[in-house]
């Protein structure tokens, strides 16, 4: 049994003591962390230790909704006893003290902790810090893996692992997932808990499971909600239940979305648009008039308040920081009151129009995740990053779930995400239209040959 019959066959998991499985992934992050960086702290006594109450939860009969998954976290998810540094140079100093209440769910379902991924510096940025080191893409490792969860969509493209968490303000799920040839939800917003998660903008900060199966994303995702009164934002709604729906309309913008895409892009995500017709479904054109605001309004508010939240750190260390960091936060400072309060009324007509949007034209909205290739690492660390998080934006600021699943490749060998957008709380509907389209396609089963 090897690492890819665990992640292939979820059957072939229950062939393998939970504490076997581990072994093989900690030994696959420790051959593989040279060449790719993904994992940054491995966690391998913690590891075993959830392994082996697994096993014993198996010897018993009650094996547990998990049962050994090996998951991998992005940095800024507290592991008790493990520093979380964020990728930051001025964060991770001590161990933190307790688990973060998302992980206790993962823990107490089976999962199996093997250690913490790369984060970009304050799940800001597109590289991390030029003093520290960037996961990079098993595809081309001359380029980022993605967004803030970079390691996190890395280490599942690398094979490191089964799971992962990454945390996604502005699309920092999807973009790993998309440029990592994986997928990726980001929740409804609240549906998850942040407690124990080190913030970028609370106003928009979720934490989504990534997998290379929308199969097992969903099952990550099943233990991770849950209301949290410990934790402002978090909701005491459920989610709706999964139906079976043969038929969906599914709404392709006509506005922002495909204007400034790479045609390869473009293209493949038309291609998966044509195969979920063939599975049923009925593509549909809406009109989303509000899409470029909402996507300048967002990156003036996520600015603004990671301003708020830095502002101590960036008068007393901001040699500490990189130039693009201080340089985000700076715009953030200029966002006056007035123009943050016409933000707040942009981000309301947009809510009210994709409200309109979901009740009248469409069941779910399918656009690319990125409109363009992965930017080089050096690029990245310098602050180019053209087009990355262009459509990621505009579903954050309005608080929907959204996923990003594999939908292709471009002809240098990159993958191609697809992305799904839906009404609130209807995060079992994308989960269950990703698992129909990759049970007819092999998108999210290939591998990287470096």
């Amino acid at each position: 049994m090897t690492h890819k019959d665990l992640i292939n066959n979820p059957g072939a998991r229950r062939k393998v003591s939970a504490v076997k499985a581990a072994e093989l992934f900690l030994a696959r992050i420790a051959e593989r962390t040279p060449a790719v960086r993904a994992v940054i702290t491995p966690t391998p006594d913690l590891a075993l230790a959830d392994a082996l109450r697994v096993d014993e939860a198996r010897r018993r009969g009650a094996p547990l909704p998990l049962d050994g998954m090996a998951i991998v976290l992005k940095d800024n998810i507290d592991v008790g006893g493990v520093p979380s540094a964020s990728g930051s140079l001025l964060l991770g100093k001590e161990p933190a003290v307790r688990d973060s209440r998302v992980v206790e769910h993962l823990r107490a379902a089976g999962g199996v902790i093997l250690g913490k991924s790369q984060s970009t510096e304050f799940m800001f940025a597109l590289a991390s810090n030029p003093r520290s080191t960037s996961a990079l893409n098993p595809w081309d490792r001359k380029r980022i893996a993605g967004a803030s969860s970079s390691g996190s969509g890395s280490a599942l493209a690398d094979d490191q692992c089964i799971g992962a968490l990454g945390t996604d303000t502005g699309g920092s799920v999807r973009i790993p997932a998309a440029f990592s040839g994986v997928s990726g939800l980001r929740p409804t917003f609240g549906l998850v808990s942040t407690t124990g998660v080190f913030p970028l903008s609370r106003s928009f900060d979720a934490i989504g499971p990534m997998a290379r199966s929308a199969d097992d994303v969903a099952r990550l995702f099943e233990v991770m909600i849950g209301f949290d009164p410990s934790d402002s934002r978090s909701i005491p709604t459920r989610p709706v239940e999964a139906r079976p729906e043969s038929s969906l309309r599914i709404g392709t913008p006509a506005q922002f979305f495909f204007d400034q895409c790479d045609a390869e892009i473009a293209a493949a995500v038309h291609e998966a648009g044509r195969r979920l017709e063939q599975l049923g479904h009925r593509l549909v054109r809406v009109d989303a008039p509000l899409a470029s605001a909402a996507q300048q309004g967002f990156t003036e508010f996520l600015w603004s308040e990671a301003f708020a939240l830095h502002r101590e750190r960036l008068a007393t260390h901001a040699d500490r920081m990189s130039v693009d960091i201080r340089k985000r936060l700076r715009f953030g400072n200029k966002v006056t009151t007035s123009r943050l309060v016409e933000v707040i009324e942009t981000m309301h007509a947009w809510r009210q129009q994709l409200r309109m949007v979901f009740a009248d034209q469409a069941d779910v909205l399918l656009t690319p995740t990125v409109e363009c290739l992965p930017p080089l690492d050096a690029d990245a660390r310098v602050g180019r990053m053209p087009g990355v998080t262009r459509l990621t934006y505009p579903w954050s600021f309005a608080h929907l779930p959204a996923m990003s699943i594999p939908c292709g490749f471009t002809t240098s060998g990159l993958p191609i995400g697809l992305q799904l957008a839906a009404a609130p709380l209807e995060d079992r509907r994308l989960l269950m239209l990703a698992k129909q389209y990759q049970s007819v396609t092999d998108w999210h089963l290939r591998r990287p040959t470096q």
